[in-house]
Parts: C-alpha cells; structure tokens; sequence
C-alpha cells in the first residue's frame, strides 16, 4: 500500500514543501511541520495578499510572521484537499493532519523529502554537503536577502524569528558580492540630481548644462 500510494504521497509532500517554500518571507522552522494548525494561519486580502502565521513560541520568539504572496493559493489548494478528507478545521495540523503522532508526521516528511531529492538527483549540493529539508529555510532566507530588495536584516530577522547575528553568521555566509551586482552598482539620488529636476519651478536656481 505504501509502495503503491508513494507518488501521491511524494506529490502531496512536494505541494506541501512549496507552501512551506512560499512562506519564505516567514521561513517557518521544521518545528511548524509538527505543530502547525489551521488556526495559526490567516489569509489577508487588500492591497498586499499574504498568510499572517502565528506559530506555537518557538525560542522565546512569538510575534506574528508574514508570507509570500504566492502562499496564498498553495494554502488554499492544500486547505481544499484536506477539507475533502475530512479535514481542515482549525484544530486540524496544516502537514499530515492525518497522523496524530506528530513525531512521526515530522519523520514521515523528512524521509520522503530525502526520496524525492534523492529520485531527482538533487541529494548532494553545490559545496559537497546533502540537502535537508532545513534547507529550505535556508533557501527562503537567502533568496530574500538576494531578491527582497532592500530589506534590511533586523526585519528579515524577525520574520524568520532569528536574530540578525545568525543570519549574518550562517544564512548570509554563502552569499557572494557578485550577487547583488545590482545594488552594489546602484547610485543614491543627489541632491544636485533633485535641483535639475525641479529647474521648470520659478524659484529654482537652474544648474548650468
């Protein structure tokens, strides 16, 4: 039976990695694969749609976390399936709500995470070291750092209920300059850039050409 079922579970698992992928802005902890409920998710619409995650306190971390848009539909498509088999309420876990042993749930997730790495040949990564499903929290961060911007790191740290010094110690160690080639070739507008766009007002002194 576990043989038979194990691409629809591995499909289920992957649907369920991307969630927790998508909330890279929140980058949960393999601990929210274990306690995460239903009623510790909110969606919020207007004009930013995101998932308002509101974990069990984790190392002294409890304040509300933010994810990606994109986190939003794939929250939506596992909240479906779940409610088809008879789960989906609140007190239901949002990873296997099925297995009540949560250890287990945990385990369960790990292994097939590493079956599908494994089945890819994505096992091992760039620098020699395997993949684990921490990863991708590690992903999640470092991508933000990449792509987010000019997110400063107090802010990041706090989504990822972090601190600054870990991620500058371990998340942002793989990171080279080249990387944000864009922000570092990126220039500050001058104030002599604001005078010669303000030279149509009358009072303005006109820069010379």
């Amino acid at each position: 039976m576990w043989t038979c079922n194990l691409f629809s579970i591995s499909r289920q698992v992957a649907r369920l990695g991307e969630l927790y992928l998508e909330q890279n802005a929140a980058s949960p902890r393999s601990d929210d694969i274990r306690q995460l409920k239903n009623k510790h998710i909110e969606i919020i619409s207007g004009k930013f749609n995101y998932l308002r995650l509101t974990p069990p306190e984790i190392k002294r971390h409890k304040a509300p976390t933010v994810s990606l848009p994109q986190a939003v539909n794939v929250y939506k498509t596992v909240l479906k399936h779940h409610t088809a088999l008879g789960f989906g309420g609140p007190e239901d876990y949002v990873f296997f709500p099925e297995e009540k042993n949560r250890l287990r749930a945990l385990n369960t997730f790990g292994w097939l995470f590493n079956w599908i790495m494994n089945s890819l040949g994505l096992k091992e990564g760039p620098h020699g070291a395997d993949r684990s499903f921490y990863s991708l929290r590690h992903t999640a961060i470092t991508f933000r750092l990449i792509f987010g911007g000019n997110i400063d790191l107090l802010t990041l740290a706090r989504n990822a209920r972090t601190s600054v010094e870990m991620i500058e110690k371990f998340y942002a160690s793989t990171l080279s300059a080249e990387m944000n080639i864009q922000l570092l070739h990126s220039k500050r507008r001058s104030w002599f850039t604001g005078l010669r766009g303000m030279r149509h007002l009358p009072f303005c002194w006109k820069p010379s050409e």
